[in-house]
């Protein structure tokens, strides 16, 4: 019986010897063994209430036994044990991030010859503050994820009428870079008489230089079965910079050109070149609630014709994993030569899956 008691005191020991801890900001102290950190939620497995769910902005240190797949924001992979010490940083195989101006803009003191020397600046192993420079723990960057959507409506009566919508979008975050491909497509019927056929199609490849400024290619196929519009294709390249990424605001903004090929019934097809601009915003406005707003406007540089489309979609988590949306289309072209104007706006409802 003795010998059992010193077994499972040893055990006891071992399982807190071998423990990862998480401190929160609030003092709280969690012990277990961590899973992952994916999109500021870390998860850790404890023995006495299983696996928790916790947001990463809310912890004060981690502290490791056994090293982790480390993905830092800057890009590079560290496979280390976290220890930070009482500063909170911790030492590792990596150097320090370079400063914007040393990566980007060094040929400004070689033209002035000034001297650059920094002691701030140093090739050293050690990070401070080393929590607030992860993005991921043992995370497949790799893995695809994003949503699956479908909605629709029905009415009888004097008119009847039966709309269908469906969209979905898959993006994968690569090492410095990230792919999002991005399809929605509506059909809608009136007493038996097809009245809406459309289809959009969206893909996008951002290059990370650094944290905040990024170059991208992008092409958007479109058509409508009940307009002239048999192919529109706006193949586009630029920059774009970063303004906030936070878990809770999310806002960049990208410049470029593009080719503008449409494909028409009865017309010539049309190519030109256009200037691009685009916004993308998100935000949380709380833990089950959040906003969405990607805009972007093409203007050719000959017709000075204008082409917009800006989709707003408020999200409301119903449970884990599947949401109720709520997305407000609007499509814009105006031609100040022509003194034409075009408006469609689209109302949607729908259930979101996301994977």
């Amino acid at each position: 019986m003795r010998f059992i008691c010193i077994l499972a005191c040893m055990f006891s020991i071992t399982q807190a010897t071998f423990a990862d801890n998480i401190v929160l900001e609030n003092g709280d102290k969690i012990t277990g063994k961590i899973i992952n950190l994916i999109n500021e939620q870390l998860k850790i497995k404890t023995n006495y209430a299983g696996i928790l769910k916790i947001d990463a902005t809310k912890i004060l240190s981690i502290n490791t036994t056994k090293p982790q797949q480390i993905l830092w924001k800057d890009g590079s992979i560290s496979n280390i044990a976290l220890k930070p010490d009482n500063d909170g940083g911790i030492y590792l195989n990596k150097p320090l991030p370079k400063p914007f101006w040393e990566t980007n803009l060094y040929w400004i003191p070689k033209l002035l010859n000034l001297n650059t020397d920094n002691p701030k600046i140093k090739d050293t192993p050690y990070l401070p503050n080393a929590i607030s420079e992860i993005k991921a723990i043992n995370a497949d960057t790799s893995k695809w994820c994003g949503y699956l959507l479908a909605g629709g409506n029905y009415s009888s009566g004097n008119t009847n009428r039966r709309n269908f919508d469906f969209a979905t979008e898959f993006k994968r975050d690569l090492k410095h870079a990230s792919i999002a491909v991005k399809y929605r497509g509506e059909f809608a019927k009136e007493e038996n008489q097809t009245t809406a056929s459309n289809n959009f199609l969206f893909g996008k490849y951002e290059y990370n230089l650094n944290t905040k400024i990024f170059t991208f290619a992008s092409e958007e196929l479109s058509n409508d079965k009940f307009t002239s519009m048999k192919l529109k294709s706006i193949s586009s390249g630029g920059s774009g910079f970063r303004f906030f990424n936070s878990k809770n605001f999310k806002l960049s903004s990208d410049i470029g050109l593009s080719y503008l090929h449409k494909n028409q019934k009865d017309f010539n097809n049309s190519k030109e070149t256009t200037t691009r601009l685009g916004i993308d915003i998100s935000f949380k406005l709380n833990q089950r609630i959040s906003l969405a707003d990607n805009f972007y406007s093409n203007r050719t540089t000959k017709t000075h014709k204008t082409f917009s489309r800006n989709e707003i979609s408020l999200d409301t988590i119903l449970i884990e994993d599947w949401i109720l949306n709520i997305t407000h289309i609007y499509d814009y072209e105006s031609s100040t030569s022509e003194s034409i104007t075009k408006h469609d706006k689209r109302l949607i409802f729908g259930v979101k899956y996301s994977f």
